[in-house]
């Protein structure tokens, strides 16, 4: 029964890939959930808000909500984004958790 999820996960982040490479790595600040707490009860996808140095923002939504809630403690944390759309990737740097960078899964819900 997991086959078909994992196989749908592995065309996501193919198709999150494509677009890393299209659009190339950006520099930007995001906040995590800022209009809720996260917890480790809370298994919805957190709500993003991405804002780049040129002053455009995204809201958008992590496409997972494991690995984030410990990411929630401080806004406007340093990210690359990549992707457009559905296909968006955040890098986290390396001591964000742990010793490399951490990369999540998320698709834009509206653009500013």
């Amino acid at each position: 029964m997991l086959f078909p999820v994992a196989v749908f996960r592995r065309i996501r982040w193919a198709r999150r890939l494509a677009a890393a490479r299209r659009t190339g790595w950006y520099p930007a600040e995001v906040t995590i959930a800022p209009h809720r707490r996260l917890t480790a009860a809370d298994h919805r996808p957190p709500d993003l808000r991405i804002s780049y140095r040129d002053g455009n923002t995204i809201d958008a939504r992590g496409a997972h909500a494991y690995g984030v809630a410990a990411l929630a403690d401080r806004p406007r944390r340093e990210v690359r984004v990549a992707g457009t759309g559905e296909n968006l990737a955040l890098l986290f740097p390396a001591g964000v958790k742990g010793k490399r960078p951490y990369l999540v899964p998320a698709e834009a819900v509206t653009d500013r």
